[in-house]
């Protein structure tokens, strides 16, 4: 598919120091503390996705994993790849609980806005700064209704160029400090004070013990 614009007009690393400089709500940051998203060496991902994603020009950035820092196997990876106007993200990954997806487009522009577009119905609802999208059937059709949103979007904005695996994972790391939904962000919390509190109630039964 031919972009549709050219590269963004400030430099992807001076849009996203912008992003980083907004301040962030409590319970995000919170949210922050407790999820990872990070570079990986290498992720699995369903083959006819990235056949998919690769005949309509995207191109792989590398690999990244998100999830728990405390709970080390609710990490979900993924490859990441980029496509010709390098402003639209396709993450591909084996389907897993903790993911509930093998596949999802996502844009970020410079106003901090994010359009994400799921292989499926999506769980997470549209706000002020997310456009939450469900799937039209297929790769191809979910990136073409993609495009057409950002297209109309880019009218009035700026999308950010991702060049590298780098920009990819910090626009990750900016979803959770300013995109997800507060109440995401209260349940990771949650689970946090319930795991910390049964790490508490070990330790202590193994004190006594010890005793």
């Amino acid at each position: 598919m031919t972009p549709f614009r050219e590269a963004a007009e400030s430099p992807t690393q001076v849009a996203l120091a912008r992003l980083d400089a907004l301040p962030v709500h409590p319970l995000r940051r919170m949210c922050v503390w407790c999820i990872s998203y990070r570079e990986v060496p290498h992720a699995a991902s369903k083959p006819n996705d990235v056949a998919a994603a690769e005949a309509l020009g995207f191109r792989r950035l590398g690999y990244a994993a998100e999830g728990s820092r405390v709970l080390t196997g609710q990490r979900a990876a993924k490859q990441i790849f980029v496509d010709a106007a390098r402003t639209t993200q396709a993450h591909l990954s084996e389907r897993s609980p903790t993911l509930k997806t093998s596949y999802f487009l996502v844009t970020y522009f410079e106003s901090g806005h994010c359009i994400i577009t799921w292989d499926r119905q999506p769980l997470t609802k549209s706000s002020a700064r997310l456009e939450s999208r469900s799937s039209e059937g297929s790769f191809a059709a979910d990136y073409a209704a993609h495009v057409s949103v950002v297209k109309a979007r880019a009218k009035t904005e700026t999308a950010i160029v991702v060049e590298d695996i780098g920009a990819a994972v910090a626009l990750g790391r900016f979803y959770y400090r300013h995109v997800v939904a507060l109440t995401f962000a209260v349940l990771i919390g949650i689970r946090l004070l319930v795991f910390l509190g049964f790490a508490a109630v070990i330790v202590i039964w193994m004190v006594r013990r010890s005793r």
